[in-house]
């Protein structure tokens, strides 16, 4: 009996080599969807969950670096709170009363409403004289503006309003 009949008369060398394929075949797509979605194999125990950020799992040897960069972040903010409790120079009176045509907020328009919808008319022009350094809003006019395809922006919420109905100030005078 020759090699070539002995290998295709055994059924355990047809089963042996079988699972081997199936084997080598499984192996071969589960590294072509890992590189596919560019994901790699982590081995157990290289990943540590992070305590400073909910389900957050880092690298062990990056933790310790992460835990000095939160700790300069503390620094920082208490650098920045201390900065903003230091006397601040004097700043120039605004006019009595002043009036501003078209005022914008953060470049866009000033949207009519303080927030979607509610706070509407006195709410944002008060808010925004105070912006300027003004005590109030004296008085104010409205106009619709997304009907010319004029965008706006709330103050209050920092939504951007670019529907046809939204309505900006026209005119906003503010007094001291």
């Amino acid at each position: 009996m020759t090699l070539k009949e002995l290998v295709e008369s055994n059924p355990v060398f047809w089963l042996l080599a079988a699972i081997v394929a199936g084997f080598g075949s499984g192996f071969g797509a589960y590294r072509v969807i890992l590189e596919t979605a560019r994901n790699d194999v982590i081995p157990r125990g290289t990943y540590t969950l992070n305590s400073q950020i909910p389900d957050k799992y880092v690298p062990k040897a990056d933790f310790d670096g992460l835990q000095s960069q939160l700790r300069a972040l503390e620094v920082s903010r208490d650098s920045v709170i201390a900065l903003l409790h230091r006397p601040t120079a004097q700043v120039e009176p605004a006019p009595q009363r002043e009036t501003f045509l078209e005022p914008t907020y953060l470049g866009i328009r000033l949207d009519a409403c303080y927030a979607a919808n509610t706070g509407c008319g006195d709410q944002p022009a008060n808010a925004w004289c105070k912006e300027k350094g003004y005590k109030r809003a004296a008085e104010h006019s409205e106009e619709n503006v997304g009907s010319k395809g004029i965008s706006t922006k709330q103050i209050g919420s920092q939504l951007v309003c670019s529907a046809t109905y939204c309505a900006a100030f026209k005119a906003i005078t503010c007094e001291a």
